[in-house]
């Protein structure tokens, strides 16, 4: 019997891993595979910033630590508040933003009108105070009461056409006939005397006109701004838009442009001028109303 020797049997052969991936899903095909580049750069990146973060906060010195249940710096120190001792408005300002200031530099300008009308309210009644002063010690010596009568309007009326639209103390020392500062007693003629206007349109009135159907549009306004008793309490009382017009007339133009709906470039610069509509119609105004 020939003896022949028995052949191992053949090793399997390894089936290569990518083969075998195809029969697997992709997500295990993602872990199984190398993982990137950046997302190894991206991890020591981080890491590196952080360990940095630590050796600031490690070594910089904290001057305050400022803690906040909104989330928002604020600062420990109060407010500082810059303002006027009593009402005033400001006219300029003389700083600006982080600049440093010594002691007896100009911050700030006010408007001297408060504090005129301020003084002239204070020289009445130091006037008036002195008038009862004098009436009363008139009374303890059983004297007759006789004082000047101290008003202002008297000596501008006396001044004519030399006031220039304030008073100084000069003015309230110079005699004249209506200076009651300088003498005693009532002034020799009334002051403030009604003009010619004044007299004929009191002579003539021309109201009933006006009621019934205004000429001018700012009075046809004005007479629909007038209260109705008879209206509901829920209906709206009309009014009239702008700036209502000054006492001084102005020096051109006419002074109900800003507030009158059919005004146009041309009332701005030309005064109208009064005419008459009919027998009992006048009016100041470049398009009146038929």
């Amino acid at each position: 019997m020939k003896l022949f020797h028995s052949a191992r049997p053949a090793q399997l052969e390894l089936v290569p891993a990518r083969e075998v991936r195809v029969f697997q899903s992709e997500t295990a095909e993602i872990l199984e595979g190398p993982e990137p580049l950046k997302a190894h750069l991206t991890v020591v990146i981080l890491a590196g910033m952080f360990a940095s973060l630590l050796l600031v906060v490690a070594c910089m010195r904290v001057d305050r630590v400022i803690s906040s249940l909104s989330g928002e710096i604020v600062t420990v120190e109060p407010t500082v508040v810059l303002g006027a001792l009593d009402q005033s408005i400001i006219k300029t300002i003389d700083v600006s933003e982080g600049q440093k200031v010594m002691k007896g530099d100009l911050l700030a300008t006010l408007d001297p009108t408060f504090t005129r009308a301020d003084v002239g309210a204070l020289k009445s009644q130091v006037a008036n105070l002195n008038a009862q002063i004098a009436r009363c010690q008139a009374e303890l010596a059983q004297k007759p009461f006789d004082m000047p009568l101290q008003t202002d309007p008297t000596v501008i009326y006396g001044m004519g056409d030399s006031y220039a639209g304030h008073l100084h103390k000069h003015d309230l020392l110079t005699d004249t006939p209506y200076n009651t500062y300088t003498r005693m007693g009532l002034p020799p003629t009334p002051i403030s005397l009604p003009g010619v206007a004044s007299l004929q349109a009191a002579l003539n009135p021309r109201g009933v006109a006006l009621v019934r159907g205004a000429r001018h549009p700012y009075s046809a306004l004005l007479m629909q701004c007038v209260p109705d008793l008879r209206a509901a309490r829920t209906d709206r009382m009309p009014f009239i838009p702008g700036q209502a017009p000054g006492a001084a007339e102005p020096e051109q133009g006419c002074a109900f442009a800003p507030r009158c709906p059919r005004s146009t470039e041309r009332c701005s610069f030309e005064r109208p001028r009064l005419v008459d509509l009919d027998a009992v119609s006048q009016v100041a105004c470049h398009y009146p109303l038929s």
